[in-house]
Order: structure tokens, then sequence, then C-alpha cells
């Protein structure tokens, strides 16, 4: 993931990205830990659209 800290300049939350590759249902708490700037709905759509399971 050193790479996308280097790219995003930020810290990366393994844990996080690693739910998400998982297949895990996304929660508001995951989506806050790539980008605390945003939460759940405001990727609703997105998520959606790709079809990512949501807790």
């Amino acid at each position: 993931m050193k790479w996308a800290e280097d790219y995003y300049e930020v810290p990366v939350d393994l844990e996080a990205v690693w739910h998400v590759l998982s297949s895990r249902p996304l929660t508001d708490e995951m989506v806050r830990a790539l980008n605390s700037e945003i939460g759940l709905a405001d990727v609703a759509g997105d998520v959606a659209e790709i079809g990512c399971p949501v807790s």
C-alpha cells in the first residue's frame, strides 16, 4: 500500500483496503477509514452501481 500512500499523499488504512478487496459489506466506518471527509451515504450511488455489498 506504500504506492497508494505515495500517490495520494495520505496514510492508507490497510485493514479498510483488505475489507473492500475481500468483498465484505461496506460500512460507514470502513468508508470513513479510507476517506475521513465522506461517509457511506456519499458513495451510495457508486456502491450500488458496482454492486458492492453494504451493511
